[in-house]
């Protein structure tokens, strides 16, 4: 369920780590999550707005987040320095998914950001979320 509910995935492996999709697309946030959970053994949690990253972060401390650049209510640039500045979430790692990947290079150049291009590779999405994990691809 999106919304005010994250929608979580679970699974029991001891290797297994939180991400946290924040997409306003419900089919892709959809397939990021099903692409994830068939290929990983890591937990998901997806959630549509920025409001409610900001939100679910207060009780879900995520191993990594997979950020849409254009959000309803904001962008992930904004959204990824408001997490950033709390220090629970500082040296979280931080994947941003935009179409618009050139436009954008110095703002993520001059922040600690991962950029990949809409439409997603799945294959590099996986081998990038096992890099920010230090697990072999």
């Amino acid at each position: 369920m999106f919304g005010k509910h994250a929608l979580l995935s679970r699974k029991k492996e001891a290797s297994s780590r939180r991400i946290l999709i924040v997409e306003s697309d419900i089919s892709i946030a959809y397939f990021l999550q099903q692409a994830l959970s068939d290929e990983t053994p890591h937990h998901t949690a997806c959630v549509t707005t920025a409001t409610e990253a900001l939100e679910l972060t207060r009780s879900l401390k995520p191993d990594l987040l997979l950020l849409n650049r254009h959000l309803v209510d904001g962008n992930g640039i904004k959204l990824y320095d408001q997490l950033q500045a709390r220090r629970d979430l500082k040296d979280t790692p931080v994947i941003l998914l935009s179409t618009t990947q050139k436009y954008d290079e110095d703002e993520i150049g001059s922040r600690d950001l991962i950029g990949l291009d809409l439409p997603i590779d799945i294959d590099e999405l996986l081998q990038t979320v096992e890099k920010c994990f230090d697990l072999p691809c």
